[in-house]
């Protein structure tokens, strides 16, 4: 008997478990945009719920509180038009809610209700409870219309971040800064902010290691006003974080630091760095630091700002960047930096250096080659058909690119030299088809010289060069209609 109750047990455990992935399910569908995907989500929350199960319900309310966008999903499709039926898993949370059967996911959902009076007794439970996986929810309600749910729900959210910061600054962060362009959120916007600043380090930190980018780039900006980041960490930020903005702000920052106590080894590893704008500010760090020469050694940098700065640099020394490239060529194989920024900075001679190297072995050199006679203005329609059909010359979508484009402005120049000799040009001469008119009075104007003879035409057109009266033709009648009666 006990080995019965014990299979029977472990089985509703694995169903419950399955509702819980039924809702993970639901919410990769609302978050890839499946139609119904929220009221599937919706169904699943309620069967977890019904479940009786404390541990599972928080579980499957994380899973949701995770993704702020199934939350705003959820929040849609909650209410539907006026003349409408209620929709069936809301109807069902509230009925749950205010019986007092239902647990943290009936909550949450009644929050969702389209009866404010629901809403605001589920905000006061959320308040009371002070879940955070309720948190999301709670957000979202501080920007309702009616004026008494959104008053309590600003008044709950002030608190529970005043005082347990940890535990719901990851949860109402990324919502609040999903809702942040709506009417009336600027309240949680503001005091997710305020709790920022107010937060310790450690909660800033764990903040920086969350899913939502936009906590972790509010998080990332409170600890720079802080000066939480020692330099060698904001230098890995720098090269390693994966968001583009994060790392731009860190590698500022880096290089600053590293100008003003005089870290010029980490200026050299920054101008090593991925991104293109960090290597850029860690140059320009080397050229205020007066090593203009450590600067000048990124001219065949892939970035064509950070060999800006590095052509710059080489001038302030004297050198001259197109020699420097020049010799790059020469000495065979050259980086697709140098092929790009001899035409950036040569003359037009250097276009037969460029022209060589169109059959280069790799295909960010051979695009920055056809880049460089772009640039020079020498490229040639016959050279970029070439580059279009050959699969040597033309491989890559990048090569592609550039020798299309320099097709186009060969056409427009051909365009432009076509017109400029049209209007350079004595005009055509004008032709006038004689009729008939009274008797000894020509057609054609008389020309300034009485010496060019008269050309006519069997079709009756006259020359405006002719001189002297022009002879008439008869006039052509036109046929006469006879009736057949």
């Amino acid at each position: 008997m006990a080995r019965l109750f014990s299979s029977a047990s472990r089985f509703l455990l694995a169903s419950r478990r399955g509702d819980v992935e039924l809702v993970r399910l639901a919410v990769r569908g609302v978050v890839s945009g499946e139609a119904g995907a929220a009221e599937r989500l919706g169904s699943a929350l309620m069967r977890v719920d019904r479940a009786g199960d404390a541990e599972l319900r928080r579980e499957a309310l994380a899973v949701v509180s995770a993704v702020p966008r199934a939350v705003l999903r959820l929040d849609e499709s909650a209410r539907g038009p006026c003349y409408a039926p209620p929709v069936p898993w809301v109807a069902h949370a509230g009925h749950r809610f205010t019986s007092g059967s239902g647990g943290v996911i009936a909550t949450a959902l009644a929050s969702l209700h389209a009866d404010g009076r629901v809403r605001e007794a589920a905000v006061t439970r959320m308040v009371t409870d002070a879940v955070p996986e309720s948190a999301p929810f709670l957000v979202l309600r501080s920007a309702d219309w009616v004026r008494q749910v959104r008053s309590r729900a600003r008044a709950g959210l002030s608190v529970l971040l005043h005082d347990a910061p940890l535990d719901f600054l990851p949860a109402a962060a990324p919502m609040a800064a999903m809702i942040s362009r709506r009417w009336r959120a600027d309240f949680a916007r503001g005091q997710v902010q305020a709790a920022l600043s107010n937060a310790t380090t450690a909660v800033v930190r764990d903040l920086l290691a969350g899913a939502d980018v936009s906590t972790r780039r509010v998080a990332f900006e409170v600890g720079l006003g802080r000066d939480a980041f020692p330099l060698g960490e904001l230098a890995t930020v720098a090269e390693r974080n994966p968001d583009l903005l994060i790392r731009l702000r860190a590698g500022e920052a880096a290089a600053r630091q590293a100008l003003w106590t005089a870290r010029h080894e980490l200026l050299r590893r920054l101008a090593r760095a991925r991104a293109p704008q960090v290597r850029a500010l860690a140059v320009t760090g080397l050229v205020r630091a007066g090593l203009t020469a450590a600067a000048g050694e990124h001219l065949a940098d892939d970035s064509g700002l950070v060999r800006a700065v590095a052509r710059d640099a080489a001038r302030r020394t004297g050198a001259d960047p197109a020699e420097r490239y020049r010799s790059l060529l020469a000495a065979g194989t050259p980086p697709a930096g140098a092929l790009a920024g001899l035409g950036e900075c040569g003359t037009d001679h250097d276009g037969a250096l460029l022209l060589q190297w169109l059959d280069h072995p790799a295909t960010k050199a051979r695009a920055a080659a056809i880049y460089g006679l772009r640039q020079l203005g020498t490229a040639r329609p016959q050279q970029m058909v070439a580059a279009l059909h050959d699969p040597v010359l033309g491989g890559g979508p990048a090569s592609h690119r550039g020798a299309a484009a320099a097709r186009r402005n060969a056409a427009r120049a051909t365009a432009a030299g076509t017109a400029h000799r049209a209007a350079a040009s004595p005009p055509p001469r004008r032709l006038h088809f004689c009729t008939s008119g009274p008797a000894g009075r020509g057609c054609a104007p008389r020309s300034s010289s009485p010496t060019t003879p008269t050309r006519s035409s069997p079709t009756g057109l006259r020359s405006t060069s002719s001189a002297g009266p022009v002879p008439r033709h008869p006039p052509m009648n036109p046929p006469r209609m006879t009736s057949n009666r």
